[in-house]
Order: structure tokens, then C-alpha cells, then sequence
């Protein structure tokens, strides 16, 4: 399933996995992906976001004031992923088919977050008044405008961008 992840979805839940360490949990939860895209800096989804004036450093310091922190010493590399992580990565897939992508890059993460609704990311976007609907559009709209000379149509795969 995961090797039609892209490099940057990859890295993001690398990224994810350290902000599970980072804050002793022994667990991958949606919140720790949406702290790995948002500590990437440059990905897809932070574009997104940023196209639809979300501040990246506020949605982060604000994500991080409603995460509690763990108190197990963790020394895991690789966590188990929660229920729900495992529908956001279902609903990321999903997205990706939907849009006609080959690859689940950071963009179909981001949809996938804010469709899987329960989530500490999800219900800070959704305040930020961010929808499954608002995002897609912007991805769409964001894959379009790409100015790449290897980038084609968004149903054509894995775009330069991500």
C-alpha cells in the first residue's frame, strides 16, 4: 500500500513518526501526521494551506496546545498506527483514486484528515473553516497552475510539486 506513496507523503510520516517520539506517545495518530506535513515546511498540503490563508506556524502552535503529551519513554523507530490513522491513509487513498493521481502524496494526507472529521487537525481546519470540498478544490486548482515543464493534466500522476 505504501509504495504508492510519494516521497514527501513518505517523509511526512517519517516526520510524523519523530513528532509521535517527540511527544512520548507509542502510537501514530492523525495529529502526528498533520505535525509531520507541517514540519516539512514544503509539500503539496502546505501549499494548499497556505493558498487558503491558513498560517502554518499558528495551525501548528495551536494543534500542539491540544495534544497531550505522552509520559513513556519511547525508543521506537516505526509506531503502530491508530484506528484512525489507518482511515485517514484509507481516505488519502481513496482521494487520490478520486482525483485520478497514481501516487498519495501530501495533498491526499491533508483531504484525508480533514474527511476522517474526528481528529485534533481535523476540527482545528474545520474551525479555520476548512472542508473536504475547499481542499480539493485547491489541490485541483494548485495541480493546474503548476508551471513545471514535467508536469501534465492532475490525473496524469505524480506532478512535480509533490
Amino acid at each position: 500500500m505504501h509504495e504508492r506513496f510519494s516521497d514527501r507523503a513518505r517523509r511526512a510520516m517519517a516526520l510524523g513518526n519523530q513528532e509521535a517520539l517527540r511527544l512520548h506517545h507509542d502510537y501514530l495518530a492523525p495529529v502526528h501526521i498533520m505535525l509531520g506535513i507541517l514540519s516539512m515546511g514544503s509539500s503539496v498540503a502546505a501549499l494548499v494551506l497556505q493558498n487558503m490563508d491558513i498560517d502554518l506556524e499558528t495551525l501548528r502552535s495551536d494543534i500542539n496546545k491540544l495534544v497531550e503529551p505522552g509520559n513513556k519513554q519511547v525508543q521506537q523507530t516505526k509506531m503502530a498506527q491508530k484506528e484512525e490513522t489507518r482511515q485517514v491513509i484509507a481516505y488519502a487513498i481513496d482521494e487520490a483514486r478520486k482525483l485520478g493521481h497514481k501516487y498519495v502524496g501530501t495533498e491526499h494526507f491533508l483531504l484525508g484528515l480533514v474527511r476522517e472529521g474526528n481528529s485534533i487537525p481535523a476540527r482545528v481546519l474545520t474551525q479555520r473553516g476548512v472542508n473536504v470540498d475547499s481542499v480539493r478544490e485547491e489541490v485541483l486548482t494548485l495541480l493546474r497552475s503548476s508551471t513545471h515543464e514535467n508536469h501534465s493534466a492532475p490525473a496524469s500522476g505524480h506532478d512535480a510539486l509533490e
